[in-house]
This record gives C-alpha cells, structure tokens and sequence, in this order.
C-alpha cells in the first residue's frame, strides 16, 4: 500500500458525514447480507467478568461489498442491546461536522490553494463526471475536508441521493431496532485531531493527495478497491500493511498525523469503551478497522504480543501493563485490542 492511502482510511469516516444527504428510505436486509462478504471479518469478542460485547472494525464506504454484512457480524450485531459507532451518525452530528469543515467567512479554497492545484481538482471532478456545481461548493470547504473527500468522488452521487456508508448504516438499523445508542466520540473532538495543523500543512497534504491518485491512475488503479479489497481480505497482516505506509511525504509530518489521527485517538476510544462496558448490557462497538492493530513498529516491542497477550490474560488484568503515557510524550503506536487487554478485557477474534 501506498504512503497515503493510511490517510484517507482514517478520514473516510468524517468524509462520509461532509455529504448533505436526502433522507435515506430503509431498504430490507439485501438477500448477501449474509454471505461471507469478508474471509474473517475484523470482528472480536470483547468480556470483562459479567460484561460482554463486540469490536467490530467497520469501513467508512457506502459500497454494497462494505455493507453486506458477514453471518458473524449480523449474530453479534443482532444479540446486543446498544450500539456505539465512532460518532453518532445524526443530523445534528453530520451538520456539526460539515459546519466545521467550512472556511470562515468569505474565504475561498481556490485562492488558498492557487490556480494551479485547484485546476487538478476541477480536472478530479469532471473525470468523475460531477457537474461544475460541485466545484464551486468544494471553493467553501477547508483543505483537509476536500483532501477527505477526493478519493470518495464516485460515491458522491449515492451519498447524496440517501445511501448510508456502512456505519451510519449500522447505527440507523440499532436506532430501529431500539437499542441503546451513541458515539464514542463526538464531532468537535474528532474534528479537533485534523485541526492541530497548520493551513500551510492542510494545503501539503491535499497536494499530496492529488498527486497519489495521480500515481495511481498512471498505474492503472483504484484507490478505492485496493483500500476496500484490504478491508474485504478479513486478513490482519494485510491490514496492518496500511498502518506501515504513512501521512504524505515529509517525515514530521507523518508522524504527527498519525498521532493525531490514530494512536492518540485509539486511547480515547478505549477509555471510552470501558466506561461503557457496564452491566449485563451487551454491547456492539463500531470503530474503523485501522483503529484495531498495532503499528507494525510496535508489535515486536509490545508485551501484549502474540503468546505474552494470551499468557497476560491467563494471569488476570493485573499482570498487564496500562501503557500509561508521561506529560509531553508521544503515545505508544497500539491499537484498540492492545489497549482493552491492558484495561483487562479479553478480546478475541471471533472464528
């Protein structure tokens, strides 16, 4: 995998919400629903004493291979009570968050940006065959917005037209089904891990974002399949391939990016977790599949590790560590399953 294509698997979530869409009409549970769309969804069994639920690492894509839901997944989703995604998929939520995706004021990204790269995003959205009008309310959005948004152009129209990615999907059938529901997150906090940079830095990456999927039409790919292939794949090691690529091209900048992005949200959303896992409640958590592994980095150094994970969790949650991080320094790179464990759930992938 390519360097920023871990990028775009991180905003596809908050790319998804930047869509005003029409209100969508609950269509029945497509007849694949329960084919094995994945060859081992990322799916894991998550217990601490009487409480128990399921992490389920989702995909922020409205594509129909996405939202055909695994037999495992749909059992697991079917015995909880509540439902948590990242961010509540409301209309309150998505105004939240494409409010904060604008410019203030009269600003306009085309003179940000400059004629030159916003002639390669016109160029982007007529190869989509988007109409003008497109671009000219692309000219109100922030750069990491369109940055967000480039590489999802060919599901604008659906989006638009009501059709929900997979986690808003999943959200919208626990509401019906009157489950307890929420979001781990809110908007303005995970709006607020794109906006610790500077405009300078959000102009970068958009660039650099142009001139990836300009690399991958030279070679005759999909930015898009190959990420929801890897998704598809059930595979872990595939997975964590996309964790090995990184945020653009300059070095400090990655590595910011994903701290923000990735390893210091994956704290919050554990802590999250297990204020929540509560009671005799069962409960359906779903996160972004990269939210799940360590880096690649890590895992070699991480005491959860293979082996030691189980052997910690044999010997109770006091033979785990915390991970607990100093003031001023950067978090450990690890991922949800690493940090449950160390808070002294058991999570196992579900076979």
């Amino acid at each position: 995998m390519t360097r920023s294509l871990h990028l775009h698997l991180l905003t596809l979530l908050v790319a998804s919400l930047l869509v005003p869409a029409a209100p969508a009409q609950e269509a029945p549970l497509p007849a694949t629903a329960r084919a094995e769309s994945a060859a081992q969804p990322f799916l894991w069994r998550v217990q601490r004493g009487a409480t128990a639920g399921f992490l389920y690492g989702t995909i922020h894509l409205p594509d129909p291979r996405a939202t055909a839901i695994p037999s495992d997944v749909q059992r697991a989703f079917e015995s909880s009570d509540a439902f948590y995604a990242e961010i509540e998929t409301t209309p309150a939520a998505e105004l939240s968050v494409q409010s904060a995706a604008l410019l203030p004021g009269g600003e306009r990204l085309d003179r940000i940006v400059g004629p030159e790269v916003w002639a390669r995003v016109k160029a982007r959205l007529a190869t989509a065959g988007l109409p003008p009008a497109f671009a000219e309310g692309m000219t109100r959005m922030k750069p990491w917005a369109l940055g967000a948004t480039l590489p999802m152009l060919r599901y604008l129209p659906e989006m638009s037209a009501g059709k929900p990615p997979l986690d808003k999907m999943l959200f919208q059938r626990a509401q019906r089904a009157g489950k307890t529901v929420g979001g781990l997150e809110t908007p303005a906090e995970q709006i607020a891990a794109f906006e610790v940079f500077t405009r300078a830095e959000h102009v970068r990456m958009l660039e650099d974002s142009l001139d990836e999927l300009d690399r991958y039409d030279t070679d005759g790919r999909d930015l898009m399949e190959e990420t929801l292939t890897a998704w598809l794949s059930g595979d872990e090691a595939r997975l964590l391939t996309l964790l090995d690529s990184g945020f653009g091209s300059d070095p400090a900048l990655k590595e910011r990016a994903a701290a923000a992005l990735l390893w210091r949200r994956n704290r919050r959303l554990a802590d999250r977790i297990d204020q929540r896992m509560t009671g005799e409640q069962v409960h359906f958590f779903a996160v972004g599949a990269l939210h799940m592994p360590d880096a690649p980095t890590q895992r070699s150094t991480t005491p959860l590790d293979g082996a030691v994970a189980a052997e910690g969790e044999r010997a109770g949650a006091q033979a785990i560590p915390t991970f607990e991080v100093a003031p001023g320094q950067p978090a450990p790179k690890l991922g949800l399953v690493t940090l449950l464990r160390a808070r002294g759930f058991s999570v196992e992938r579900v076979r």
